[in-house]
């Protein structure tokens, strides 16, 4: 009886939501089958409808294809939104079946920052270095102090914190260089796909 056992009821908006999330429209079908494959790249005016496709297609990837999917945004009202309407969709965020975790890019490239040493595990984040801290993992690949395994070891040791079969990334127009080469560096280009 305890609160934090109580089962949470959708609302009548979170229905609706959760229905949009849960359709499968032949654009979201398609892009599922994509996702991984190749980098897909959504295009339209701000309300079209990108975010809402692009969140299909990742419930899709989990359902018909058993991807594990990262859907990154910019928004952390968004993020929480979309974790809360997969959850009462029972959607995993994780695990080796699949699943779709949500998350804002800061906060997913700061966990990579931290892992790949370019800030220390006690330091505080500093969002106007951001950019820079972005640039300075990026050499340590160039000048070789880093390669391709220690990715592959960190993934393999952080399954549920860094192993994904594709990074869906909203808001892509808001995207700063360093963070993109970054993100490439670490899961290569085709698996990334952008709205």
């Amino acid at each position: 009886s305890a609160s934090f056992f109580k089962q949470i009821v959708p609302s009548n908006l979170d229905r609706k939501k959760m229905d949009r999330i849960a359709a499968r429209p032949p654009e979201a079908l398609e892009l599922a089958g994509q996702f991984g494959e190749k980098r897909v790249h959504l295009r339209g005016e701000g309300g079209t409808g990108k975010t809402i496709l692009l969140a299909q297609a990742a419930h899709e990837a989990f359902k018909s294809h058993g991807k594990r999917c990262l859907f990154l945004t910019y928004n952390h009202a968004l993020t929480a939104d979309i974790q809360r309407l997969l959850a009462l969709l029972g959607v995993p965020s994780g695990g080796e079946s699949g699943g779709v975790d949500v998350r804002t890019v800061m906060s997913f490239i700061y966990s990579w920052l931290r892992r790949l040493g370019a800030i220390g595990a006690d330091e505080d984040l500093d969002f106007d270095r951001y950019g820079e801290l972005c640039q300075k993992a990026l050499s340590f690949f160039e000048d070789g102090l880093l390669i391709d395994e220690d990715i592959a070891r960190a993934k393999s040791a952080n399954f549920e914190e860094f192993d994904y079969d594709v990074i869906l990334v909203d808001e892509a127009q808001d995207w700063p260089q360093p963070e993109a080469d970054l993100l490439v560096k670490l899961y290569g280009g085709n698996c990334i796909s952008l709205a």
